[in-house]
């Protein structure tokens, strides 16, 4: 049976990231699929267009603000009735294959995590608004042109799951269901996708990595949150008490985000104060 997705978008006073998402997002939808817009306490509710149907709009009740994406994500597969459960950011733009994509791989691969390939526009380039920026996305050329479609056979489960940050992430809906959802003791930025990544790597599940020719999505970039570094510091301590023997296992996922990273020495960029939590080297010193 070719399953559904359902698609979570956690928002928050992000009209214009919404819009193109969703622009480019719901003419891939079919049968049973859905998208799922949940707002966090934004100062006006996002506006859903009339004629796109299949997304529904749900606010989150809890919380007071912009900090709960894990809260929000749980709204949103608790609400949804789907198959597969994809987990896309509300400032990540899907390709024009997404969702095709994404049914192809979750019915090649049952109980697998697939994580996307991610492009990045700048703001400068957003500047030149909705219509220039969509074209972008969903021309190939733009991100890999002149490189050999790769064979299918090399796009096989991982246990590398410390690469699948959420930007976009997708998983049988049962398996979020099993492992209960996000942990939303994370607040601001950062992690709490690390640690739904591990908890789903803890009950065997594999993880996909699709090169971009068959997969992507791009980041709208933008200022990073208020109070980001104490955020990532603050979740990452939570993460390493909760699982200490990942301390020894670097996080590449990170630069993958976009944190700065030296390009000699793989430290982080200055605004990062370094300490105990966030641990990048794949061995700690014993005793």
């Amino acid at each position: 049976m070719t399953p559904s997705l359902g698609v979570i978008i956690p928002c928050h006073n992000n009209d214009r990231g919404l819009e193109w998402i969703l622009e480019a997002l719901t003419p891939q939808l079919r049968d049973r699929d859905e998208v799922i817009v949940v707002d966090d306490h934004s100062d006006r509710p996002p506006a859903v267009p009339h004629h796109m149907r299949r997304v529904r709009l749900a606010s989150l009740q809890r919380g007071n603000g912009s900090g709960n994406r894990s809260g929000g994500r749980n709204e949103g597969w608790r609400t949804c009735d789907t198959d597969i459960v994809v987990f896309l950011d509300g400032d990540m733009v899907p390709c024009p294959n997404f969702i095709a994509a994404l049914r192809h791989l979750h019915s090649e691969h049952h109980g697998a995590v697939v994580k996307p390939a991610r492009f990045a526009l700048s703001r400068e380039e957003q500047a030149r608004g909705k219509a220039s920026c969509l074209r972008d996305v969903a021309t190939e050329a733009r991100w890999f042109a002149g490189r050999a479609a790769p064979s299918r056979e090399n796009c096989t489960p991982t246990a590398h799951w410390y690469y699948a940050a959420s930007n976009a992430l997708s998983v049988e809906r049962r398996y979020v269901e099993q492992i209960g959802g996000w942990d939303e003791g994370y607040h601001g930025w950062g992690e709490e996708d690390m640690d739904f990544a591990y908890r789903l790597h803890r009950t065997g599940l594999g993880f996909v990595f699709p090169p971009p020719e068959w997969l992507y999505a791009v980041h709208l970039d933008h200022d990073a949150a208020d109070h980001w570094a104490e955020s990532l510091e603050r979740n990452a301590r939570r993460f390493v008490g909760k699982f200490p023997e990942v301390y020894e296992v670097r996080l590449p996922a990170y630069q993958a985000c976009g944190l700065a990273f030296g390009q000699q020495r793989g430290e982080p960029a200055p605004r990062v104060r370094r300490n105990r939590a966030l641990a990048y080297s794949r061995r700690a010193p014993r005793g």
